[in-house]
């Protein structure tokens, strides 16, 4: 059984937001307990803010190791400037410079298959420039992907998906990567 928080519940929508704000709400609440339990029991009831710490932590954690904007600027400039092939070689030299094993692929739909240890990646990004991205490209990735015996499937697109595109990629476990990720990987930072 796989284990998935709710989108809208506090702690997911805590861990989207800054870190600082969880810790606020733990400070918040050691305040209440101490500010409306009797002394004897306002230590216990403190407590009930290290869910919020630990959320404080994971959120502050994610947000030191994630792109800083210029960082994303600079990416979004270089990678608008590249042509197919000189983009397909920077993430080519990116996923060998981090330990993959990059081959082409020639099945349609998937431009390379990633392996490193024992993953097999299928790798879509030849619309990386797109606008919006549809549904028909995840579909092709998804058949290429269980040609090529790909545990994982990646599409690399700066544009948004549409909503049907997003939730056909939540369903088939497809990752979809934005400028976000691109930067991870050509920081050799991979995802």
């Amino acid at each position: 059984m796989k284990l998935k928080m709710a989108k809208n519940s506090l702690f997911a929508i805590l861990l989207r937001n800054p870190w600082w704000i969880s810790a606020c709400v733990a400070l918040a609440f050691v305040g209440v307990a101490f500010a409306v339990l009797p002394p004897e029991y306002a230590p216990v009831g403190a407590i009930g803010a290290f869910p919020f710490v630990v959320i404080a932590a994971i959120a502050g954690w994610k947000q030191m190791r994630a792109p800083r904007p210029a960082q994303l600027e600079a990416v979004r400039g270089e990678v608008a400037a590249m042509n197919w092939k000189a983009f397909a070689a920077r993430l080519e030299q990116s996923w060998r410079a981090a330990g993959y094993q990059v081959e082409v692929s020639r099945q349609e739909g998937a431009d390379w298959l990633l392996r490193i240890e024992n993953r097999r990646i299928a790798v879509s990004a030849r619309r990386w420039k797109s606008a919006h991205t549809g549904l028909e490209p995840l579909t092709r990735l998804l058949q290429a992907g269980e040609q090529l015996e790909a545990n994982e499937r990646w599409y690399i697109a700066l544009g948004q998906p549409s909503e049907s595109a997003a939730a056909y990629a939540a369903r088939q476990n497809i990752r979809l990567i934005d400028e976000i990720g691109l930067t991870r990987i050509f920081s050799a930072n991979i995802i």
